[in-house]
């Protein structure tokens, strides 16, 4: 289902960016120097870190732990980086998440070894150095010893050392203060017996020293946010030579548009944010107000991409712009563009009233049929496949016969031919051991989908750990966590699972689920809350990931609607199952999907055809 375009969005092209991303990083490649690509500003947004990893940054760099954690939901595989000192309160987080972290208090350098220990991980840190701007960092004389009581922390690994400048105290870099940071590494380097793995020069501010051609010898890396998304170095706000400006459009909608007094009239005081309006009497203008406001981004560090058009001034929801001198005559619902300063673009991305729009899109609604794949373990062998019939309400009819599977192993390039013709593979078939294979099949294609899995089983077990038969390990091989015939070249992250229905667990394997990143919904929890307040749930926590994959387990429901005689009692009903399902497809984000687990009766072949037009997107309407 595809949505509807609302306004305001803000639209980012990934091709700007990963080309944006080349540029830099050859340039900075010449001098020995590495760039970890910093994606804040875009509130740590997957698609503005693929778009960095291609264009060869070799880490992405966030100030959020919760923004590291998306990032690895969606398949991010290289060297993630906490950009700024631990709160004390995320230290386990920051180990699960962050490759590296920025520190320089001892404190925060003792809870990460702590937390490091008790994960069986080493943490890598990056130890800074105030060298003016006054923000973080121990001062020059002090870093050493911070260093040494780093590198005796067990869990620790102090790989190298950095500063910042211009973020708070507007100190820009130049050769005094960069020199002493190589100075500092030079002396560490000799007093250590062991070289840095990094020696960090800072943020987009150093970019115009790597241009000139100053930067001094001996520093290798740099952090840079602004330069890649805007294409400009920070120092003095110079565009850089080759890189796009406009990788991002803000555009907004016009709900007013007439002509009147530009002077207010009456007694004036303090606007609605305390303010005393410095307004000039231009006399009658042709105005346009628009839908956006300072609740939705810092209106004062947006431009007008159409010559004429002079911004006012803004309330929390409206914006007023001057146009008298615009040739274009507007209309209502006509859209303005803008181009935006970083810190509007932080605060657009940030605004939960701005919609987030990426090009080139990569989306389910781009491949508009399903497919059904037979398997060797299909209960049914003569179901047939449903396709979407463009301009009909309904599935048209159960058209032509369904591709066959006549082994495990035929299942995952069946999966990639579907996707490769733009057509959504749906496995129907008697065990979860085609999930994995929907899984390899996926994966090859969609490196971050999200996995949204319904059983009253979790399949999470590993050899040695209680698991009977492969189909006891099912989610765990998805997960690259144990290997059944052969290990999937791209897992799906932990993180990226959602786990709906559980009531039935082995204990080693709940130890193991309890300690994972997958998020679980068990059957008292459906019961206490019902289903589509889970399935809400569910959507929300896979948010930021743009396809989802359905794998269906017939042994959720209750007996009952299955006729299975060793499933477990008390699963959910079926018009529970239609619910959860329905509420899927509406999603939009369905890529795939697997229907497994199907016992050989007619009972549970109804209700899985029943369930799979519900998947589908059938409707008691339509």
């Amino acid at each position: 289902m595809e949505s509807t375009l609302h306004y305001p969005v803000i639209t980012g092209d990934t091709e700007k960016l990963k080309r944006n991303a080349e540029i830099l990083t050859a340039l900075a490649g010449r001098h020995g120097v590495e760039i970890a690509g910093v994606v804040k500003g875009c509130c740590g947004s997957p698609e503005t870190a693929y778009a960095f990893t291609a264009g060869g940054c070799a880490q992405i760099a966030d100030s959020r732990v919760q923004n590291l954690r998306r990032l690895r939901r969606c398949g991010i595989s290289c060297p993630l980086w906490l950009l700024r000192i631990p709160m004390p309160s995320e230290a386990e987080e920051t180990i699960r998440y962050a490759d590296l972290s920025l520190n320089s208090s001892g404190e925060v350098l003792e809870l990460l070894s702590r937390a490091a220990v008790k994960a069986g991980k080493i943490h890598q840190v990056l130890l800074m150095v105030d060298l003016g701007d006054r923000r973080e960092g121990v001062q020059p004389g002090e870093l050493e010893d911070l260093f040494r009581y780093a590198e005796s922390l067990p869990g620790i690994y102090a790989a190298g050392i950095g500063t910042n400048l211009t973020c708070y105290g507007g100190i820009i870099p130049d050769e005094e203060n960069m020199g002493l940071l190589v100075d500092l590494a030079k002396k560490l380097e000799r007093d250590l017996r062991r070289k840095l793995r990094y020696v960090s020069a800072g943020n987009s501010s150093a970019v115009k020293m790597l241009l000139e051609g100053r930067l001094p010898a001996g520093l290798n890396h740099l952090r840079c946010g602004e330069s890649l998304l805007l294409g400009r170095e920070t120092c003095d706000g110079g565009r850089i030579p080759g890189m796009s400006y406009d990788a991002f459009t803000l555009t907004a909608e016009v709900v007013e548009s007439t002509v009147k007094p530009s002077f207010p009239a009456g007694t004036m005081q303090r606007n609605a944010f305390g303010e005393r309006p410095q307004i000039p009497d231009l006399g009658v203008r042709n105005r346009l107000l628009l839908g956006i406001g300072r609740a939705d981004v810092n209106c004062g560090g947006i431009t007008p991409r159409r010559n004429g058009i002079r911004i006012l001034g803004a309330s929390s929801d409206h914006l007023i712009a001057d146009v008298e001198d615009c040739p274009m005559h507007f209309h209502v619902g006509d859209t303005v563009d803008f181009d935006l300063e970083y810190g509007s673009l932080l605060g657009a991305m940030l605004s939960p009233y701005v919609e987030k729009r990426w090009l080139p899109p990569v989306a389910a609604r781009d491949f508009p049929e399903w497919k059904i794949l037979r398997t060797p373990l299909s209960a049914d062998a003569s179901f047939r496949s449903f396709r979407r019939v463009p301009g009909k309400s309904f599935f048209s009819a159960l058209t032509g016969s369904c591709g066959t599977c006549r082994s495990l192993r035929m299942i995952a390039p069946e999966v990639e031919k579907c996707l490769d013709r733009r057509i959504r593979p749906l496995l129907w078939g008697g065990s979860h051991r085609i999930a994995l294979e929907l899984a390899r099949g996926i994966s090859a294609r969609f490196h971050h989908c999200g996995w949204l899995m319904f059983s009253a089983y979790s399949d999470f077990n590993t050899k040695g750990s209680g698991a009977l038969t492969s189909e006891g390990m099912t989610l765990s091989a998805i997960c690259g966590k144990t290997v059944i015939s052969e290990a999937l070249e791209h897992p799906v992250p932990e993180e990226n699972v959602v786990l709906i229905g559980l009531r039935s667990i082995d204990p080693q394997e709940k130890l193991r689920l309890q300690h994972s990143g997958i998020q679980v919904f068990t059957m008292e929890e459906i019961d206490r809350y019902g289903m589509s307040d889970i399935m809400d749930r569910a959507l929300k926590y896979l948010n930021g990931i743009n396809t989802l994959v359905i794998d269906f387990s017939m042994n959720i429901l209750d007996p009952e609607y299955t006729g299975a005689e060793n499933a477990p009692p008390c699963g959910i009903t079926l018009r529970e199952g239609f619910c959860a399902l329905e509420i899927a497809f509406d999603s939009g984000k369905l890529i795939g999907a697997a229907l497994s687990e199907i016992p050989d009766n007619e009972t549970a072949r109804k209700n899985a055809a029943a369930l799979t037009r519900a998947l589908l997107g059938k409707k008691i309407l339509r």
